[in-house]
């Protein structure tokens, strides 16, 4: 079986392109496999961990026209033994119809890594013409379960996540209560960091946020800083490629405001790094957060439930060894070997 991994556009540092490099490694071991990308990411660090075996075909000038020819030729190209796991919803469709004019007879798996229903980029109904489905969380196997298809073409498989050091405590400085954001910068939207802000406003002296991270509201976040007078309980790092490893001490909690994921790789590298995480409750927030054990959630829109949990924070001595287990079946064992079970799941007749 020759496994074919077609990707949405990138930008080549989010969580979408850490799960690839694992799972793309992962199989070139046992199959044939190769990526597609429809762009050239800006950034391509990432495409350099790819095992050298590994055919990485990617699309130089992308149009509207050029990405269908781009995409066609593959799908042309095809035989029975191939299988496309698809993250674009369109792609799906496009991948379904290609398929069914020219009496091919194609795998077509579907692997979402954003919510099905809360996004604009794309007809969740797309989703459906794939053959099965790789859900990365519990919200994804439901919102599929509710546009129709069928449980038993639904593996719920989730994101893997490496076992690491723990991050040590700094034990000279326990005035502060110090938490740390890692992701896009957006004051509004998906990431909601206006919420965040908002919160240190109205939370204790003691609360300091750290930020990782960069994008096209940032300056606006900046702004807003200082015009509601926080610019003092902020530090703003920007881009790193490597955000962990500028982290000496444990934080008293990753934070997320966010109004909707997919499943957030970050929550998983902090935990597995034994730093609890303090998370709004957006839909699937629970596959992660265990409240008390690997840290805390609050409800969204509600500045006084997200500055209590702040300050609980303060008052929770986390043991660490216990929230990085708190997240056992993510680790790459025992998610690897539901994976490979899943790999071979039997094809339908296509009509």
């Amino acid at each position: 079986m020759r496994i074919n991994f077609v990707c949405h556009k990138l930008s080549g540092t989010g969580g979408t392109e850490t799960v690839l490099v694992k799972v793309i490694n992962f199989l070139a071991g046992k199959y044939d496999v190769s990526l597609i990308l429809p762009n050239n990411p800006p950034n391509d660090l990432w495409l350099k961990k790819i095992n050298s075996e590994v055919k990485v075909e990617i699309l130089e000038k992308p149009s509207k026209i050029s990405k269908t020819f781009y995409f066609f030729k593959f799908f042309f190209r095809a035989s029975d033994d191939d299988r496309f796991v698809i993250l674009g919803a369109n792609t799906i469709k496009f991948a379904y119809y290609v398929r069914k004019v020219l009496n091919k007879n194609y795998h077509i798996t579907s692997w979402i890594h954003f919510s099905l229903f809360q996004q604009k980029m794309f007809d969740p109904q797309n989703v459906v013409y794939a053959d099965d489905h790789w859900a990365i969380s519990s919200v994804i196997k439901k919102q599929l379960e509710k546009l129709g298809v069928a449980k038993e073409r639904i593996h719920l498989i989730f994101n893997p996540i490496e076992r690491t050091s723990l991050v040590k405590f700094d034990e000279k400085n326990t005035q502060e209560i110090r938490l740390v954001y890692i992701g896009r910068i957006m004051l509004n939207g998906q990431k909601n960091l206006k919420e965040l802000l908002d919160a240190v406003k109205k939370s204790p002296e003691r609360i300091i946020v750290e930020f990782f991270g960069t994008g096209r509201e940032e300056q606006q976040c900046h702004d807003y800083a200082s015009k509601i007078g926080i610019k003092d309980h902020v530090i703003w790092h920007g881009w790193s490629s490597a955000p962990w490893s500028e982290i000496q001490s444990r934080p008293a909690a990753l934070v997320l405001s966010s109004k909707f994921e997919g499943l957030p790789m970050v929550m998983l590298e902090a935990i597995s790094r034994g730093i609890p995480t303090l998370t709004s409750r957006f839909p699937g927030y629970d596959d992660v957060c265990i409240e008390g054990i690997n840290g805390y959630s609050y409800e969204s829109k509600d500045l006084n439930d997200f500055v209590q949990k702040m300050e609980l924070l303060g008052e929770t001595s986390f043991d660490p060894r216990s929230v990085a287990n708190s997240i056992t079946k993510f680790y790459t064992d025992n998610y690897f070997k539901n994976l490979e079970s899943i790999v071979s799941y039997g094809r339908k007749d296509n009509e």
